[in-house]
């Protein structure tokens, strides 16, 4: 039997919370309601220790960032997912969120179905994924921050998809490394389940995002961080290289 992903809904008291309360059980997950109240956010996750949590970045008491900052400290049980949901528009707050734990943004206003069908799909994969692999490859936290390191400096911009795309293919190729040996058939088609799309416009996007990096940066500095020919002055990496050589360098660094 599949097992039932538990979500925490950090916003009781709106027709929004509601009606995602009641996107999420048509899914069939277990919702826990909430105040909008990071203090109080923080106690639901003590208690019910849930699989996701969904907030708002700006909560009375103890912020997004405050909750984030707690919860990776947490050792007592699995740490949630933790997504935010903002009205407002920043790049700069969307990649500060990202690194500091979160595993997603939503803009508000956004379409309750297809966020739940994301949610649904981003953490029944991330549970089948991650709940079950060998201890070298189970620190999700660790393994996430060194992939947005290694994006960072690459120079991938964080609003782009193809950082999305890209940070989920590299963490889906070290802990299965037979993912490279079927990119097109496996990886590409697996990111674009977990993110609602397709595999061509996953494939393009994680392609543009690897363009804007090489345009950015010179390639003697983007070698110097990698401490490998990550680039060359005549050609980028493609995809599957971009992915390989970023994988093996993490698989090295969890060893």
């Amino acid at each position: 039997m599949e097992e039932q992903i538990k979500i925490i809904i950090a916003d009781s008291n709106t027709e929004l919370g509601k009606n995602c309360a009641k996107a999420f059980e048509s899914f069939g997950a277990d919702v826990v309601m909430c105040e909008k109240d990071g203090k109080r956010v923080l106690a639901k996750i003590k208690s019910e220790k849930p699989d996701i949590v969904l907030a708002d970045v700006f909560m009375p008491n103890l912020d997004i960032f405050g909750v984030l900052n707690k919860v990776n400290t947490m050792t007592e049980f699995e740490k949630p997912l933790v997504m935010a949901m903002s009205s407002f528009d920043n790049e700069a707050l969307e990649k500060e969120m990202m690194d500091a734990g979160a595993s997603y943004y939503f803009l508000k206003p956004f379409d309750i179905g297809n966020m739940t069908k994301f949610v649904m799909n981003f953490s029944k994969h991330k549970l089948r994924n991650y709940k079950t692999l060998k201890p070298k490859a189970t620190d999700k936290n660790i393994l996430e921050l060194q992939i947005t390191e290694v994006l960072h400096k690459a120079g991938i911009p964080v609003h782009i998809k193809g950082y999305q795309y890209l940070r989920e293919a590299i963490m889906l190729t070290v802990n299965d490394s037979e993912m490279l040996n079927a990119v097109t058939k496996r990886l590409y088609p697996t990111v674009a389940e977990i993110f609602g799309t397709t595999d061509s416009r996953v494939e393009r996007a994680i392609r543009h995002a690897i363009t804007v990096a090489w345009e950015r940066n010179n390639p003697d500095t983007l070698n110097r961080h990698f401490g490998y020919c990550l680039y060359n002055d005549n050609e980028k990496p493609t995809n599957s290289e971009f992915i390989a050589m970023v994988s093996d360098s993490l698989k090295l660094n969890l060893r």
